[in-house]
């Protein structure tokens, strides 16, 4: 892949799992949400989802039961997509089947 060709990747959900599944290996340069700003990581392990800031504020995310919504009640969030610029992008090394 070009250093400067840009591509749209979907990460990996349940939802469209049997769709166009490929295996890469990248760097994670960058994590941007559109009304939390730059984030340093996004923890998708358990009930919750915890998206923190490049400031180090945890956004606690319901998951489960209310999903999208905030703990803290602080954000109005509609939309959760994410803006993750990679680098080093591999070639596809497996399918997930």
């Amino acid at each position: 892949m070009d250093e400067d060709e840009s591509v749209d990747f979907v990460f990996f959900n349940q939802l469209d799992s049997a769709a166009n599944s490929e295996i890469r290996f990248a760097c994670i340069d960058e994590i941007h949400h559109e009304v939390l700003g730059p984030l340093s990581r996004i923890d998708t392990d358990g009930l919750d989802y915890i998206f923190t800031t490049v400031d180090g504020e945890d956004i606690v995310v319901d998951a489960e039961e209310d999903p999208g919504n905030t703990y803290e009640g602080e954000f109005e969030v509609e939309d959760w997509t994410v803006v993750v610029v990679l680098s080093e992008v591999s070639e596809p090394i497996g399918d997930i089947v």
